[in-house]
C-alpha cells in the first residue's frame, strides 16, 4: 500500500484485508502535541544535548504514528523507515550525487 494515499483510504484497504486501522493524522498530531508538551510540563527538564533532543523528538513522532514504534526495537524500526524515506528524497539524492 502506497504511503502517498491518505490514512483514511489506507484504513479502508486494511479493513478489507483484516488488518488493524492506522491512526488518523488528527490523532497523530494530537498525540505528538501532548508528547512535546511534557517538556514544558516537566519542571526538571532544563537542558539536553542536541542529539538527545533530536532522538527524543523522533521517538515522539514515531510513537505518535503507531505503537509499533515504541521502545528500542520499535524506535529502530521507525528510524529505518525514516531513513528510507529521506534517502528517497530527490533533494537529498541530488546532494549526495553532487558530493561524491
Amino acid at each position: 500500500m502506497s504511503d502517498s494515499i491518505s490514512r483514511k483510504k489506507q484504513n479502508v484497504w486494511r479493513a478489507v484485508q483484516g488488518l488493524p486501522a492506522l491512526r488518523l493524522m488528527e490523532d497523530i498530531v494530537h498525540y505528538y502535541q501532548n508528547y512535546v508538551e511534557t517538556y514544558t510540563d516537566n519542571q526538571t527538564v532544563t537542558e539536553f544535548p542536541d542529539e538527545v533532543f533530536i532522538e527524543d523528538m523522533l521517538y515522539g513522532m514515531g510513537v505518535s504514528m503507531s505503537t509499533d514504534y515504541q521502545f528500542n526495537t520499535g524506535f529502530n524500526k521507525f528510524k529505518e523507515m525514516l531513513l528510507k524515506r529521506l534517502l528517497e528524497d530527490p533533494a537529498l539524492k541530488l546532494h549526495m550525487k553532487e558530493t561524491q
